[in-house]
């Protein structure tokens, strides 16, 4: 299981994105990189999504946008994982996101996905697990967050 290292400047990102949707359920893209084990979360963007009663998709041509503004480097990073957010549900992943992350593992076997309550404020990590062929959350013990600017200031560090 890899280890998680993300700003917090990319998770108030994702919070604010919650929250200016109001009780909607929202996704975006985690941009970043993996370096040895650790994936580095250096950004989260997102577009025009499709929003229905228990699901959220982003538009086709919002992922193509995205596609392209990294393809020609208008955009920093590779696609690592996606966010999304359960407003009042709690932090989890449902079978429609076990799916969609079962999906994307095919591209690589260290896709992030990010769940966020912004009734709540709780974010939860998780991420497939090769050994026992499951999506798990990922332990606060392998998660670390970063005050921008301020590299060696953790707010958790890994605890291997």
């Amino acid at each position: 299981m890899p280890c998680i290292s993300v700003s917090n400047d990319v998770l108030f990102k994702i919070s604010w994105h919650a929250k200016s949707a109001r009780k909607s359920r929202i996704i975006g893209i985690l941009l970043g990189r993996l370096v040895d084990e650790t994936l580095i979360v250096e950004d989260a963007i997102s577009g025009k999504m499709k929003i229905g009663e228990v699901k959220v998709a982003l538009h086709e041509e919002a992922i193509a946008k995205i596609a392209d503004d990294i393809l020609n480097q208008r955009i920093g990073g590779s696609i690592i994982g996606w966010y999304h957010s359960h407003p009042g549900y709690g932090v989890f992943m449902s079978e429609v996101d076990m799916n969609t992350q079962r999906t994307l593992t095919q591209f690589s076997p260290y896709i992030l996905a990010i769940v966020y309550d912004p009734s709540t404020e709780e974010f939860g990590f998780f991420t497939f697990n090769s050994e026992k062929n499951s999506i798990e959350r990922i332990s606060d013990e392998f998660v670390q967050i970063l005050v921008q600017g301020k590299s060696a200031l953790l707010l958790n560090s890994f605890h291997k």
